[in-house]
C-alpha cells in the first residue's frame, strides 16, 4: 500500500459478487414409544400405536412426503402372514401366524422426498423388536405306579432338567392335574396345580384313589399366554377287600323261609365242603345249593356266588347270617336276614335314606302285608324325630304291597349329621320305624371361597350329585384361574341419548361363559358406576346375548349441548376376577334450532349489519358457505336428511363440508338472480326446527 497522498489512494474499488445457500434435506424425524412390542395371545390383525413425532424435519420441508418401511434384520421363524406396516399415524399393524413365538428384530425407516442434493439426508432409521409369546407344549411320558394306598402320577416336559434345550418363549410355568372319577359317567373330583419350579427330571404327584373305581386324568401345561392340550391317562386301584356285593333277597316270611344267593368279592377259592354258612351262630345250613368262582382280572375282583336255603323260623326277628372258609371260622362275612310275620304290615324298603334338614325330598316307602290303601291317605301317618311329614299318594303294586310317597320335612334344628327316626302309622294299630340320615347341607359359596380366594361352586356337579354333595367337599369346587375371561363378539349400538333408554346388547362367546354353563341363572353382570344393571340372557351354540336397557345419563362435568362423552359399562362373569368393559358415548340431545354462526357472502336476519360488503353479481354463479352450530352432525351418506329452501335459486345445491357434534359447514352452489335485492333462506335437518 502506497499511503494516502494527492496522487493515490488506499482503497481498491469495489466488487459485487453473489452468495448462493444451497437448500440441503434434513433428516425426517420420529419417536418410538417403545423398543419393543410382547404379544401374548392375540392372533390375526393386530394394530398397536409404535411412532409419534412424525415429521419430515423442519417448516421449509414440511411439504414432503413421507413414507415407512421396515425390514426384519434378524429373527428365526416367520411369524407374521405378511409384512407388518406402519402408517404415518404412528400405527403398526400386523398379522400374527397361530402357533408362532420367539423374537424378531426389525428396523424402522422413515423416508421422505427431499432427495440427496447436497448432501442432504432422506431417510433415519431405528430398531425395534418383536416378542411373540406362545402356549406351552403337551406333557408326555405319563405313568403311574402305585404304592401301598396311593397311586403316584408322573410326567415329563420339555421345559424340565432333564430336557437338552430349553424354550424362552413358551416355557411352562405350571401344570394342572385333573382327576375324574369315572363310574356310569366321569365327573370332576379333584384339581392340583404343580409348579415348575417344584419338578426336578419328573413331575409327580400322588393320590389316594378309591379302590374299585376308574379315574381318568388329564395333564395340562400353562403359562401367561394360555395351555397346551391335555394330555391323558387313567388310574384303577384294586378293590382286594373281601365283601358281599349282591344279595338275591333280604326277608322271608318266617313259617316258609327262602332260597338265597349271595355273590362276594375275594373270597378266597376253596372247595364247597369247606364253607360253612352259619344263623345266628347256631344254625348251621348243611346243603349249599349251586358255587361258581370267577377268577380276578386287572379290573374286576374274583366273584364267588353262593346259593342255598334259609329254613324257617321260630320267631319274627332280623338275624345275622355269616359265610366263612372252615379253616379260618374267625374270617366272617355277615349280613343281616330279616324274618317276619306275614300277618303284620312292615316296611320293605325305603328311599332315599338321607338328605339335606332343609328338607323337601321325595321319599318313597314299600309296605309289605297291606292289602289294599285308601286313597285318601287317612289310614297313615309319618313323622321324623316328632315333626309329621306330608304324604302324597299311595299306590298298590302288588295285592299284599303299596308304595307310599311323601315329602321329607326340613329339620333346620339339626346342625350335625344325624340319624333320625322316622314312624310309619297305619290304621292307628301298627307303628313301623325307619332311619333317616339328616346332613346340614354344605354352603358352598363360602367353603369355596374360604378354601381358595380362586374358588367358586362346580352348580352343575352339585345339581347332578346332589345326595353325596351334602358334606363339603373341595371337588365339588371349581379354580376359576383355569377358564378365559368372556370373548366380546359385538356390542351395539355403542352411542345413544342422554335420555338413556335404549336396548344395548352384547353378544359374547358361548364356550367361554363359566357361569352360564354351570347354572340356569343369568351368570352375567353389567353395572354402570357401580350400580347394576338389570339384563336378559339368551344363549345359543355359537353366541350369547346379554340385553340391558341403557340407564340415563346425568353429570355436570360433560355432555352439554350437542356435546358428547363416552362411558364404560363394566361386564361380569359371575367371578370377579373375570370382568371387562365396554365403551358407550352418550349423545345430549339437540334442544331448540340451529344457530348460523357465520354466513359468507351474507349474513343472518339477527345480525343483518354483518352482513358483508361485497355484492354478488346479478346472473352469476356464486358459492355461499354456512357455518352452523346445534345442528346434528351429518354423517357420511345421510345428506339427504339436510333440506333448504332458498328463494334466491330454488335449484341451489349444497354439500357437507365437515360437521362434526360441536359445528357443521356447509357450501351452497346457486346462481344469482336478475333482479337485485337482498334474498334470504332457511336451513334444516329433517325432524328438527327451521332456523334462518
Amino acid at each position: 500500500g502506497g499511503g494516502g497522498d494527492a496522487y493515490g489512494s488506499s482503497m481498491s474499488q469495489s466488487q459485487t459478487f453473489s452468495i448462493i445457500v444451497l437448500p440441503v434435506n434434513d433428516a425426517p424425524v420420529f419417536t418410538l414409544l417403545e423398543s419393543s412390542i410382547s404379544v401374548y395371545q392375540q392372533y390375526g390383525s393386530i394394530t398397536k400405536k409404535l411412532v409419534e413425532g412424525i415429521s419430515p424435519g423442519p417448516q421449509d420441508e414440511f411439504g414432503q412426503n413421507l413414507s415407512f418401511t421396515l425390514m426384519k434384520l434378524t429373527g428365526l421363524q416367520n411369524f407374521f402372514t405378511s409384512t407388518p406396516c406402519i402408517d404415518l399415524n404412528g400405527f403398526i399393524t400386523f398379522s400374527r401366524i397361530p402357533g408362532a413365538f420367539g423374537q424378531a428384530n426389525w428396523s424402522i425407516q422413515l423416508h421422505d422426498s427431499g432427495g440427496e442434493l447436497n448432501g442432504g439426508i432422506p431417510m433415519t432409521q431405528k430398531t425395534f423388536s418383536f416378542f411373540l409369546y406362545g402356549t406351552p407344549s403337551s406333557v408326555f411320558d405319563t405313568s403311574i405306579q402305585y404304592g401301598n394306598s396311593e397311586a403316584f402320577i408322573i410326567w415329563r416336559h420339555v421345559d424340565l432338567p432333564l430336557s437338552t434345550s430349553k424354550i424362552s418363549y413358551n416355557a411352562a410355568t405350571s401344570f394342572t392335574v385333573s382327576l375324574h372319577e369315572c363310574r356310569d359317567s366321569c365327573i370332576l373330583t379333584s384339581m392340583v396345580q404343580v409348579n415348575l419350579q417344584a419338578c426336578s427330571d419328573y413331575c409327580n404327584i400322588s393320590y389316594v384313589a378309591n379302590a374299585g373305581i376308574a379315574y381318568s386324568v388329564s395333564i395340562i401345561a400353562q403359562n401367561d399366554v394360555g395351555q397346551s392340550g391335555a394330555t391323558t391317562t387313567s388310574i384303577f386301584v384294586p378293590d382286594l377287600s373281601t365283601k358281599v356285593d349282591y344279595i338275591s333277597v333280604h326277608s322271608a316270611e318266617m313259617t316258609i323261609g327262602s332260597d338265597l344267593t349271595v355273590i362276594i368279592s375275594n373270597f378266597p377259592r376253596i372247595p364247597t365242603n369247606e364253607i360253612m354258612i352259619r344263623i345266628e351262630n347256631t344254625y348251621r345250613v348243611s346243603k349249599i345249593a349251586a358255587y361258581d368262582y370267577a377268577e380276578a382280572t386287572s379290573t374286576m375282583p374274583s366273584k364267588t356266588t353262593i346259593a342255598f336255603s334259609v329254613p324257617p323260623w321260630d320267631t319274627a326277628q332280623c338275624v345275622n347270617i355269616s359265610i366263612s372258609d372252615i379253616q379260618n371260622p374267625n374270617k366272617l362275612i355277615v349280613f343281616q336276614f330279616e324274618f317276619y310275620e306275614n300277618s303284620i304290615p312292615r316296611i320293605s324298603y325305603f328311599f332315599p335314606t338321607m338328605g339335606s334338614t332343609s328338607g323337601g325330598q321325595s321319599l318313597r316307602v314299600s309296605v309289605i302285608n297291606v292289602f289294599g290303601c285308601t286313597q285318601n291317605l287317612s289310614d297313615w301317618t309319618l313323622s321324623f324325630g316328632g315333626v309329621r311329614s306330608t304324604l302324597s299318594s299311595c299306590v298298590q303294586v302288588s295285592p299284599d304291597e303299596v308304595l307310599l310317597t311323601a315329602i321329607v320335612p326340613a329339620k333346620p334344628n339339626v346342625q350335625v349329621e344325624s340319624n333320625i327316626q322316622g314312624v310309619l302309622g297305619f290304621k292307628s294299630t301298627y307303628s313301623m320305624s325307619l332311619q333317616f340320615v339328616y346332613t346340614p347341607p354344605c354352603d358352598y359359596n363360602q367353603f369355596c371361597s374360604m378354601t381358595n380366594a380362586n374358588f367358586m361352586p362346580n352348580q352343575y356337579l352339585l345339581q347332578s350329585d346332589r345326595l353325596e354333595s351334602l358334606a363339603c367337599d373341595v371337588k365339588y369346587c371349581l379354580d376359576a384361574r383355569r377358564f378365559p375371561p368372556p370373548v366380546v363378539i359385538s356390542f351395539s349400538p355403542t352411542a345413544g341419548s342422554t335420555k338413556g333408554g335404549d336396548v344395548l346388547e352384547l353378544a359374547l362367546e358361548s364356550d367361554t361363559l363359566l357361569s352360564f354353563s354351570l347354572t340356569n341363572e343369568t351368570g352375567i353382570q353389567v353395572s354402570y358406576n357401580s350400580v347394576v344393571q338389570s339384563s336378559t340372557m339368551v344363549q345359543s351354540s355359537m353366541f350369547t346375548i346379554v340385553s340391558f336397557i341403557a340407564p340415563a345419563y346425568h353429570s355436570d362435568c360433560c355432555c352439554g349441548r350437542n356435546r358428547s362423552c363416552i362411558i364404560s359399562f363394566d361386564v361380569f362373569d359371575i367371578l370377579p376376577r373375570r370382568g371387562f368393559s365396554v365403551h358407550y358415548e352418550y349423545i345430549a340431545p339437540i334442544d331448540g334450532p340451529p344457530v348460523i354462526l357465520n354466513v359468507y357472502p351474507g349474513c343472518t336476519k339477527v345480525h343483518l349489519d354483518s352482513c358483508t360488503s361485497s355484492a354478488v353479481l346479478t346472473s352469476q354463479s356464486f358459492e355461499i358457505v354456512i357455518d352452523l352450530e346445534n345442528f346434528p352432525m351429518v354423517e357420511e351418506g345421510n345428506e339427504e336428511y339436510v333440506n333448504i329452501q332458498f328463494n334466491l335459486d330454488p335449484s341451489a345445491s349444497f354439500v357437507v363440508v365437515s360437521s362434526t357434534r360441536a359445528t357443521t359447514k356447509l357450501q351452497i352452489s346457486c346462481v344469482a338472480p336478475v333482479a337485485t335485492g337482498n334474498y334470504s333462506g332457511v336451513i334444516w335437518y329433517r325432524g328438527y326446527l327451521l332456523s334462518d
